[in-house]
């Protein structure tokens, strides 16, 4: 990779991320609490990727 080609792709990235913020407290402010719970429950960057939290943890301790 060239240092054209790294800069393209670190300055793309960033871009990205910041665009993400942006539209998360524009979503944010539009749906308030329905955002903020769906937030809660969704990671940011991938979905499918879902760490669990430790509300999780305690839901399914009291499950067991």
């Amino acid at each position: 990779m060239t240092d054209g080609h790294f800069l393209f792709a670190a300055a793309t990235t960033g871009y990205v991320f910041v665009g993400i913020a942006f539209e998360a407290q524009d979503l944010v402010s539009f749906h308030e609490e329905q955002h903020r719970r769906y937030q809660a429950q969704v990671p940011m960057i991938v979905p499918g990727l879902k760490l669990p939290s430790t509300d999780d943890k305690a839901k399914s301790a009291e499950q067991a």
